[in-house]
């Protein structure tokens, strides 16, 4: 099962950027959660401290269910990553928190304990940038 997870998870990483070299201007957003404008894009995206390949075992190794009625289809995960590359806003898009499932409420905390990432930068600046990713079951 964890095998069947660890490739959903390589695959569907591909939500994340480790730069973006176009010459379009960071693109700002407000979070109606957070209460902040934040970045959907930037001239370097957050990165997890050793990669995708990194994030994808702490996630495996971190995400339990007690069986696999708890799975559904598509966990739609987005989070802001901050200045400080903290991890804040998680959550499940387009769902309430009094309807999340099982899998979602394990997929969130996950999320919690993961450590500081690199924080996204624009023009020099670090700022805080919004991040989705799919994680598909």
């Amino acid at each position: 099962m964890k095998t069947i997870i660890l490739i959903i998870l390589i695959l569907s990483f591909k939500c994340f950027k480790e730069t973006n070299n176009s010459i379009m201007p960071c693109a700002l957003k407000w979070d109606p959660l957070l209460k902040i404008k934040v970045y959907t894009e930037a001239d370097r995206m957050p990165e997890y401290p050793g990669g995708n390949q990194a994030f994808n075992l702490f996630f495996l190794k971190n995400y339990h269910l007690s069986s696999e009625k708890d799975f559904q289809g598509t966990l739609k995960l987005e989070f802001v990553i901050d200045v400080k590359g903290n991890l804040i806003g998680e959550r499940i898009l387009n769902k309430e928190n009094a309807t999340i499932s099982v899998a979602e409420k394990e997929a969130l905390r996950v999320l919690r304990k993961m450590p500081r990432w690199r924080p996204g930068i624009c023009k020099s600046k670090t700022i805080p940038v919004k991040v989705s990713f799919p994680i598909h079951f």
